[in-house]
């Protein structure tokens, strides 16, 4: 079996339909990071369409529970959260904005294609896991 690391996202209380929904990494810390990189896109994406607007209760005074500005905010915070896991932790989960966060490690082989099997292989051999600092 060959360790590695899954990272994804889903809506709160649905399944994922594929094994495309996520995405494998070599380890924790490299699955923290493209995690954290998606979750920064899914904050600044909701800042984006919200009209300037003054927001400064809770809730909203314009959009409510749904104001986009404070959804950005809760994302931000479940980042600051992955970004204190250890990169030796196994796991991390986070909800936000209606979104299900997650990295978890993984043993099995089945969800592994050709490509991504080469991909581990390389990057957890001695020589090039060592230059990482990892």
């Amino acid at each position: 079996m060959m360790r590695h690391y899954h990272s994804g996202y889903s809506m709160s209380g649905y399944l994922l339909e594929s094994e495309d929904a996520s995405w494998v990494f070599a380890t924790f810390a490299d699955a923290r990071a493209s995690l954290a990189d998606d979750m920064d896109r899914h904050a600044d994406s909701l800042e984006s369409w919200a009209d300037e607007h003054a927001c400064d209760d809770i809730p909203c005074p314009t959009y409510g529970d749904s104001c986009p500005w404070n959804e950005a905010g809760q994302i931000r915070c479940e980042i600051e959260d992955l970004s204190a896991a250890s990169a030796s932790a196994s796991e991390w989960g986070g909800y936000a904005a209606n979104l299900a966060y997650w990295v978890c490690q993984c043993h099995e082989t089945i969800c592994l294609d050709d490509e991504d099997r080469l991909t581990l292989s390389i990057a957890m051999h001695p020589a090039n896991y060592a230059t990482k600092g990892n």
